[in-house]
């Protein structure tokens, strides 16, 4: 078992993850080197580690979250989290500890009042909640403490998305996780600080392109690096969620304005906040049984030439997650916040010279490619505040006037 642990430490040091940073993989990474060099001593498995920690800790925004391409993903952060607080827990690193309880600041306002987190206001668009590292750090961590206390009932009823919700293919790391939670679980815990949902107030995040909100009828999260994704959680149990529009053009490409942008531009006065944004086109790109088949063979032969596989593997990420491509549409986005109100009035401008086919505004979709993203979750089916896009009239004038204004109110 050494032998195959110091191999698998060995081949984690020729290579390396370079078509983009994300942290929850660098965290994985970095704790395995630590556990195998507890079990090798060799002195270049802990140089590997601190080399991926080093990276984690560059790129983590002043903000508090992990870079996850680009941009914060609360999903993941949970993720990548646990395996930080486990190395912190083998090592006993203070600037870990440090970076930990400043992550998980940030992450407290991610959390939902009906057990959800994140979702399309992320840059992976990410729901999944992996308990272990809250229960890890529950006693060095006020923030950590918190979020394990309210989100153990809320994994009980499967409010959030965990083992009841998630594919094969997550399954065992999810599991892993819930095993090191229930290990590191206190019996019980009284936290001392609450979570931004149970408080009245306002927090920004602007270079992750978040505004949260509470008053004593909601909480609310809009995602300006989203082009304005919004989502309202009533303190009754109603639930609204906004996650943009898309457009269906005459020559049969899909533009959506579910676009990442970090750091947007944003005008606000007060309690009010005017968002802008480019519409770009969706991602499409399904596996036919050729292009499968070309693939693994590919897999089999030519893509076991490192340089030759990450080159592949960066133009795929690129073609399916990171970059996008402008469409001839803008969206400026106005959401005003009241004490027991929402609205939102929102101008869709549509460029000379294309026509628009169809259109649509959902509460749930997602515009990138994302395997561990869109898990079923029990609220999903409940009742929503949401309404969709009239299709007919408003594509009507789209076209003839090139500018549509639609408004919505919430009240609660």
């Amino acid at each position: 078992m050494r032998d195959t642990l110091a191999r698998c430490g060995d081949w984690l040091i020729a290579n390396d993850e370079s078509h983009g940073v994300l942290s929850n993989h660098l965290a994985a990474a970095a704790a395995a080197m630590t556990v195998i060099h507890l079990n090798s001593n060799d002195a270049r498995h802990a140089d590997r580690a601190r080399h991926f920690l080093a990276r984690i800790f560059r790129h983590q925004s002043e903000e508090g979250w992990y870079e996850e391409y680009g941009g914060a993903d609360p999903g993941y952060q949970t993720h990548g989290t646990f395996y930080l607080a486990r190395i912190w827990q083998l090592t006993g690193d203070a600037q870990l500890l440090e970076s930990l309880v400043k992550a998980n600041r940030f992450l407290a306002h991610c959390i939902h009042p009906n057990g959800s987190l994140g979702g399309e206001y992320g840059s992976r668009n990410t729901e999944f909640f992996f308990p272990a590292a809250f229960e890890i750090l529950s006693n060095v961590c006020e923030s950590g403490k918190a979020i394990a206390a309210f989100m153990r009932d809320c994994l009980r009823r499967q409010a959030a998305a965990g083992l009841a919700a998630v594919d094969a293919f997550n399954l065992f790391p999810m599991l892993n996780n819930y095993l090191f939670a229930a290990a590191n679980a206190d019996a019980d815990l009284q936290p001392a600080v609450q979570l931004p949902f149970q408080q009245a107030g306002q927090w920004d995040f602007p270079r992750a392109g978040l505004h949260m909100r509470g008053t004593q009828r909601y909480y609310a999260v809009l995602g300006t690096s989203k082009g304005g994704v919004l989502k309202v959680f009533g303190k009754d149990g109603s639930y609204y969620s906004d996650c943009g529009y898309w457009v269906k053009l005459a020559h049969g490409l899909i533009a959506t304005s579910q676009t990442l942008q970090l750091s947007p531009p944003v005008e606000r006065d007060g309690d009010e906040f005017v968002v802008e944004t480019r519409f770009s086109f969706l991602k499409q790109k399904l596996m036919s049984p050729t292009l499968f088949l070309a693939f693994r063979l590919f897999n089999l032969g030519p893509g076991r030439f490192r340089r030759l596989g990450y080159w592949v593997k960066k133009c795929l990420v690129a073609a399916l997650v990171t970059k996008a491509k402008a469409a001839p549409l803008s969206l400026r986005r106005r959401v005003q916040f009241g004490d027991d109100y929402v609205r939102i009035s929102d101008a869709i401008t549509l460029d000379g010279g294309d026509k628009a086919v169809s259109l649509g505004c959902d509460d749930k979709f997602s515009a990138i490619h994302m395997g561990s993203s869109r898990y079923f979750q029990w609220q999903d089916m409940g009742p929503s505040w949401f309404e969709p896009a009239r299709p007919g009239r408003e594509i009507q004038e789209l076209n003839e006037s090139g500018r549509l204004i639609i408004e919505k109110n919430f009240e609660l």
